[in-house]
């Protein structure tokens, strides 16, 4: 929900004598403008137009805060602080977890989070994406201390989204650095359900703001904000000023972690709810900025993000339609106001620095007489990715997603918040995530006819794609390769199809896993052709639960698959835990550990010249290879036939497998398409 800004370079301060000093300090209180000192030529106001390469929707410019309006009439006693001179301060956050399946910090500054406890990843009914559930016994997030976490100034803010389900009955944590005794900041809800923010300055001791009306409604989602500036401490419940009073001094620095639903170190009160976008500030936001991120939630179901530019009325018919001719130029134009049902064609070529989030239903997205190429060039959605995906049963067609950062280093060509999705004829490259999913229980994601290209960071944890922990996850007839460091494919669904592909390295890829299946599940990996190159970051060419069988079912069925291991050492098929396993009719090429015991059998290892053109990766038969008429009828499990029926063909496409006789093993059928990549 937050963007954060990299700061490139800083204006130089003009020179003003000091009495034009004074007589402006005594204008600007004479005409009332007391809510916020002005932003230094130093700070995040002066520096916000030259951060190109960020959202733009996601953290505005600080413009002075406007004068209350009926529904915000501060309390009365609202206080007036003297001006007083503004620190250098950084525009961004300097800790943001969107909670989206992980505990990343997304500012840069590698704040990361550990699980403590039982804490889970929902993804129903949140602000964005998925969020925290705690239950209240024992489950926290903790981060370590940081120099940017051990805030010494005298400004800053805490936010996030809290939803609890039931009186709480005590003082609980939501975001904080408290060892007990020791505070630095805390922002946490009061057995009344009450927002409190606490400081300790070290001129003036322990400020406590405890709001004393608009307590927070149970089983809904309220946004929640303390604001420190040196003078004034604030309470914001749903953007609106609550409560504020006096304070001074910087705050105090402390060792102590930060942690996000614990009350402190050694105090055994924990969170009991929901929590969602919590971020740490070395500034004292504005009313205005606090505005516009109550605004970008999706609470519930609608979000209330602003267009970049007036957008022209809907067209009559639920077709619109997207182009340098069009009424719509760009496709963030018609995203806020598309129905249920709709189908948007865009017109072939490059549409840069167009990010945006799709929030209907059935909605079919398609580029039309050639890709729709959706280039980032520097801006994302919510510090996320191009496109977000909110909307159930959505299908995505012919477009092309490059360039795709943020500073947490994992933004995707389409970051998927939503229900089910279909993608095909896609391109995704260069990008840090080609695509990257939240965990939804029930949703079922199919891509096809697709390619995947170096996507990744470079760091090991972003991918090709990474799926997470859904329904079912099917990908068939797609090119997936060269993935930086991290894996060609990734997902931890529930149920894995993973059918008639081209998933490979050559000889110049850098990637991990072919295919990686970290928490195990139903899986179907047939009629792919898996290559490892020589420069490859893992030995394993396929991981099996790897990461923990966290799956309900445990079981792995790799069929008629040809892998070939150009490292020629480390193992083809990895597999941890003891699922049941069906390894038959598969082809292992050149060096490497062949899988072996209880559920494999026709396998053959087969050396390069038994293909028409092995150095140039055709890995059709040649007619005196030995795998020819030998493979084994696998069967089927649970009404999936294990016989395959297709075979990928150059240019991420399919052909019927004619089987002649006796099936033979590996990808191919001698006989059938031979031309080479």
């Amino acid at each position: 929900m937050l963007d954060t800004l990299e700061t490139k370079h800083r204006p130089h301060s003009s020179i003003i004598p000091s009495f034009f000093l004074i007589f402006l300090v005594f204008f600007v209180s004479a005409c009332g403008n007391t809510n916020e000192p002005p932003p230094s030529a130093n700070s995040a106001g002066s520096e916000v137009a030259d951060q190109e390469e960020q959202s733009p929707d996601l953290i505005a410019e600080q413009p002075p805060s406007p004068d209350p309006t009926p529904d915000q009439t501060p309390n009365p006693g609202i206080i007036n602080p003297i001006l007083v001179p503004t620190p250098v301060l950084t525009p961004k956050p300097v800790a943001l977890y969107h909670f989206d399946g992980d505990t990343l910090d997304a500012s840069g500054n590698a704040n990361h989070g550990v699980l403590k406890g039982n804490t889970a990843f929902v993804s129903d009914n949140c602000p964005s994406g998925s969020c925290l559930k705690l239950d209240g016994s024992g489950d926290w997030v903790e981060v370590v201390n940081s120099a940017s976490l051990d805030i010494k100034n005298n400004q800053i803010t805490l936010m996030a989204w809290v939803k609890v389900d039931q009186d709480l009955g005590d003082d609980l944590g939501i975001v904080l650095k408290n060892d007990g005794s020791t505070y630095n900041y805390t922002l946490i809800i009061d057995n009344r359900e009450i927002p409190s923010f606490r400081t300790v300055t070290d001129t003036n001791g322990l400020g406590r703001m405890d709001v004393t009306t608009a307590a927070m409604q149970i089983s809904q989602w309220h946004h929640v904000v303390g604001t420190y500036d040196g003078q004034v401490m604030r309470v914001y419940l749903d953007a609106v000023l609550v409560s504020e009073r006096t304070q001074s001094g910087n705050l105090i620095s402390t060792t102590e972690p930060l942690l996000i639903g614990r009350r402190a170190l050694g105090d055994n009160r924990f969170f009991r709810g929901f929590i969602d976008e919590v971020s740490v500030w070395d500034r004292a936001l504005t009313q205005a900025e606090i505005q516009n991120q109550f605004n970008e939630a999706v609470i519930p179901e609608q979000e209330q993000e602003p267009s970049p530019t007036p957008t022209p009325p809907p067209p009559a018919s639920n077709v619109f339609q997207v182009g340098p001719t069009r009424t719509y130029k760009m496709p963030s134009e018609v995203s806020s106001i598309v129905p249920d049902g709709a189908v948007v064609e865009i017109d072939a070529g490059i549409y840069s620095g167009d990010a945006t989030s799709w929030n209907a239903n059935n909605l079919t997205i398609r580029g039309m007489g050639g890709k729709a190429h959706l280039r980032a060039d520097g801006v994302s959605t919510r510090g996320k990715g191009t496109w977000i995906i909110n909307g159930d049963n959505v299908t995505i067609d012919n477009i092309e997603f490059s360039g795709a950062a943020v500073p947490g280093s994992n933004g995707a060509g389409i970051r998927h918040q939503g229900g089910n999705l279909t993608i095909r004829n896609a391109y995704f490259h260069d990008n840090e995530n080609g695509i990257l999913t939240d965990s939804n229980a029930t949703a079922e994601i199919l891509i096809e006819y697709s390619e995947f290209a170096y996507n990744g960071a470079g760091d090991g944890y972003s991918h090709n794609m990474y799926i997470g922990n859904i329904q079912k996850f099917t990908f068939q007839h797609n090119y997936s390769h060269h993935a930086k460091a991290g894996h060609n494919l990734k997902s931890r669904a529930r149920e894995n199809f993973i059918l008639y592909n081209k998933i490979m390295d050559a000889s110049d890829g850098t990637s991990s896993y072919a295919i990686d299946l970290p928490n195990g599940g139903l899986s179907v990996v047939m009629g792919n052709i898996l290559q490892q190159g020589p420069n490859t970051g893992n030995s394993s060419i396929v991981a099996y639960a790897a990461e923990g069988g966290t799956n309900p079912s445990q079981a792995l069925y790799f069929v008629n698959n040809t892998v070939i291991n150009d490292r020629s050492s480390g193992k083809f098929v990895q597999i941890s835990g003891t699922p049941t396993i069906k390894i038959v009719n598969n082809l292992f090429v050149a060096g490497g550990t062949v899988p072996t015991g209880t559920g494999v059998s026709s396998n053959l290892e087969l050396a390069y010249d038994n293909f028409v053109d092995a150095p140039n990766y055709n890995y059709h038969l040649l007619p005196t290879a030995s795998a020819i008429d030998i493979g084994l009828d696998a069967g089927s499990v649970e009404n999936i036939n294990l016989t395959p029926v297709w075979e990928y063909v150059e240019g991420i496409n399919r052909i019927a497998r004619g089987v002649q006789g006796v099936l033979d093993l590996g990808a191919y059928e001698f006989g059938t398409e031979t031309s080479t990549p």
